[in-house]
């Protein structure tokens, strides 16, 4: 049992660093475009960045 244990935590750990990889490659990848579509529509540097924030909060949020 304890070994199965150890497997479950192990192959855990690898999936929460896979996800964890694939969102830094949607944040490097998109940042700078969320960023300027919210800037966009906001003309505030202060409430682009809170959008481009919360749009990747919520997108870690449903990938999880």
């Amino acid at each position: 049992m304890i070994h199965k244990t150890k497997v479950t935590t192990v192959e855990k750990e690898e999936k929460e660093s896979i996800q964890r990889e694939d969102f830094d490659e949607v944040y490097r990848n998109y940042r700078t475009f969320t960023y300027r579509v919210a800037y966009m529509y906001t003309r505030n540097p202060s409430d682009a960045e809170d959008i481009t924030q919360e749009a990747f909060l919520r997108y870690y949020i449903y990938t999880k």
